[in-house]
């Protein structure tokens, strides 16, 4: 089980598994989040005048901006998960 999206039933898993798939899904969002702030700083950069030629910094810009987007995305979509997560461990804790 590496994914929510494996999972139709959050329910059907026992609470170390859902303890365990939490902890993975909020290390992969660390990780993309580093390197998401990465791209900005890359993006930074270019548009700051790092590039000696006008071309190669629109292409590397545009090229950046691609890869910013789809973390993002990435990112969006682990934080669902991971609320998903929460909101399932809370349900539990209440519910007798």
């Amino acid at each position: 089980m590496s994914s929510l999206t494996e999972i139709d039933d959050l329910t059907a898993l026992s609470d170390a598994e859902l303890d365990l798939l939490l902890s993975r899904l909020e290390s992969e969002e660390r990780t993309v989040s580093k390197r998401r702030s990465s791209r900005h700083d890359q993006m930074d950069f270019v548009q700051a005048g790092g590039f000696a030629a006008a071309g190669e910094a629109d292409e590397a810009l545009a090229r950046l901006r691609a890869e910013e987007h789809d973390l993002s995305s990435r990112r969006h979509m682990l934080h669902l998960q991971i609320d998903k997560i929460r909101a399932e461990r809370s349900r539990r804790r209440v519910q007798p």
